[in-house]
């Protein structure tokens, strides 16, 4: 995995700064079963409301399970099928919108999977692989892929394996892949206090 680690305003983790979205991934190469069950021991250490732990996750291999596979493919938005041909694994993150007890409505069910989704791409990080995600597909599409009940909602898709090497990523990928990383300033994001000192942009 070529290096495109961050430089930050002040020191954080380095498996932050290490982290990010690749699009080119290797055809050659897949995940195993005991690394994506490391994946989902990471998001299920993750921290949830009243540890209600709305998160499920559709784990979707080219290996174990190609029509589930193809089935989160076509769900995809087409700039994103682009580029995921070749990707060997595509996790469905889905939040459960209600709590279990009592039966009523969990607003922070999407907020907690975000956090879960979150673990799986750090830990992804942190063994070599890349994770991606993805906002871009038909929730309704896999909904009905997956006879997912209508409790749960389909919130992201991630996909998961090892990066191309970098002579061999694709000319309509390479400036995606070698472009920084960005991010707001701090000074647009927090203010110590006083929301009037907040940024709106």
């Amino acid at each position: 995995m070529f290096d495109k680690e961050t430089e930050t305003s002040t020191e954080v983790a380095s498996l932050l700064t290490r982290r990010w979205s690749g699009r080119a991934y290797d055809p050659e190469r897949n995940p195993t079963p005991d690394q994506l069950e490391s994946l989902m021991e990471a998001a299920r250490w993750a921290p949830s409301c009243n540890n209600a732990q709305p998160w499920r996750f559709l784990v979707c291999s080219l290996q174990e399970s190609p029509d589930a596979r193809q089935a989160v493919f076509e769900s995809l938005w087409e700039l994103n099928q682009k580029w995921c041909a070749v990707v060997p694994v595509f996790i469905v993150a889905v939040a459960r919108t209600r709590f279990v007890e009592p039966d009523q409505e969990n607003p922070w069910a999407i907020y907690d999977t975000g956090a879960a989704a979150l673990s799986i791409c750090l830990q992804a990080t942190e063994m070599g692989l890349m994770a991606h995600q993805m906002a871009g597909f038909d929730a309704a599409s896999v909904q009905s892929a997956f006879d997912v009940p209508d409790v749960y909602r389909p919130v992201s898709v991630i996909t998961i394996g090892y990066q191309l090497q970098e002579e061999a990523i694709p000319e309509s990928l390479h400036e995606m892949e070698r472009a920084p990383r960005t991010r707001k300033n701090l000074d647009q994001i927090r203010s110590y206090g006083d929301w009037g000192q907040m940024s709106d942009g």
